[in-house]
């Protein structure tokens, strides 16, 4: 089990890292990318304190309740991200 929770972990921060900045890069315009990339980074640095949360949440209520948040969060996540619109659509290539 731990294997297979790594493994997935590894390849859903590996996924993550590449489509995330080259989607920002495609439907940011050339002279804004920069600020695109520094809003994007601002704006996701609390979520680095996440980790702490999830200890605050197992410690008042139980572990089964942080992987319930856990869970919520994911379907939350992949609702919006399947709301994403293709940024090359249209574009003759």
């Amino acid at each position: 089990c731990y294997l297979f929770t790594f493994v997935l972990a590894a390849l859903a921060t590996g996924g993550d890292g590449m489509g995330l900045m080259n989607y920002l890069l495609e439907i940011a315009p050339a002279r804004r990318r920069p600020s695109y990339m520094g809003v994007s980074y601002t704006l996701t640095a609390p979520f680095m304190l996440m980790p702490w949360a999830g200890g605050v949440l197992a410690r008042a209520a139980s572990y089964p309740a942080v992987f319930a948040a856990s869970a919520g969060f994911a379907v939350v996540v992949l609702l919006l991200a399947v709301r994403l619109r293709e940024p090359r659509r249209g574009v003759a290539a």
